[in-house]
């Protein structure tokens, strides 16, 4: 078995970054940990058999990224989480910066738009 050497830094612009490094890479690992500038989850694509034999041996992945991410990826999380990305007020009232009265407040003029619907349901499901 070919044991995988990698590089000290890799430049998307010059390596073939699938086949060089996360194919090679991922190939025997359960475990991957990163940390980028930038992330876009397409590469992520290029190696789904890679990502599925780490799954099936109970493997993660970890990422840290820039706050920066694509309006494809904020929309995937989006949707699979069922959480709104940056939503300042949310993040006010789970620490408790705002009760339930001001952030229903927040709401006003914005009811029938998706954000104010999300806002209102934050309020609804914290009553349950």
């Amino acid at each position: 078995m070919d044991r995988f050497e990698p590089k000290l830094s890799w430049n998307s612009l010059k390596d073939d970054l699938v086949e060089e490094f996360y194919r090679p890479a991922l190939k025997d690992a359960t475990l991957y940990q990163r940390k980028a500038g930038f992330f876009s989850s397409t590469t992520f694509m290029e190696i789904t058999n890679e990502i599925v034999s780490m799954i099936k041996k109970n493997g993660r992945i970890q990422l840290i990224t820039s706050p920066k991410l694509s309006s494809a990826d904020i929309e995937i999380i989006e949707k699979r989480q069922g959480l709104k990305i940056g939503c300042v007020e949310e993040i006010a009232y789970n620490c408790k910066y705002i009760n339930k009265d001001q952030l229903l407040n927040l709401t006003k003029g914005i009811e029938k738009s998706e954000y104010g619907k999300y806002l209102l349901n934050i309020i609804k499901e914290d009553i349950k």
